[in-house]
């Protein structure tokens, strides 16, 4: 009986040995499903941090681009209102001129027509050249505008960054231009 208990007890060991196995097998199954688990967790989480941060990003890229454009369109106003002071200017400088036509033209037949008034013109000509300084200056900062505006559009957006860059370097050209035209007339 000793020996059936001995046997039975080594079964009993055998088995409770098995048991003890299966349940470490259990354990590793539950922790590579944990891991599993937790690896999905941190796609999900990533996948949704990449779209806040895209979400993000677009809306600040919009908001940007609203800035720019509200900075463009206070300069076009800058620019039409010099292009209107500058047509005055022109129109006032037109009528001086068919003014000094008229009092050439009814100086009468024999006597010599009278020089025109130095003097008129030249503030003509310092008028126009201020309006011509200020129109130039409100040019050059749309076009200003403009360069910054491409050049973060390009920052933004990699597959037409050449393209955007091209329109930033033209409007960077056209600004000097405008700036060196400004300094040329400028009072």
């Amino acid at each position: 009986m000793r020996r059936d208990a001995g046997e039975r007890e080594q079964l009993a060991d055998a088995r409770e040995q098995g048991a003890d196995e299966r349940e470490q097998l259990a354990d590793a199954r539950e922790q590579g499903v944990d891991e599993r688990e937790q690896l999905a967790d941190a796609r999900e989480q990533g996948a949704h941090d990449l779209g806040m941060h895209a979400a993000d990003s677009h809306q600040r890229a919009m908001e940007a681009i609203g800035r720019a454009q509200a900075r463009m369109a206070a300069a076009r106003d800058r620019l039409d209102r010099s292009e209107a002071a500058l047509q005055r200017s022109q129109a006032t400088a037109e009528r001086a001129q068919a003014q000094i036509g008229r009092a050439t033209a009814g100086s009468g037949g024999n006597r010599p027509a009278s020089s025109p008034d130095p003097a008129l013109h030249t503030e003509r000509a310092k008028v126009l050249r201020g309006k011509l300084a200020v129109t130039a200056a409100a040019l050059a900062a749309v076009e200003e505008e403009l360069a910054r505006t491409h050049e973060e559009l390009a920052g933004r957006r990699p597959a037409q960054a050449s393209e955007y860059r091209a329109i930033a370097e033209t409007a960077r050209k056209a600004a000097s231009r405008a700036r060196d035209i400004e300094r040329q007339y400028r009072g």
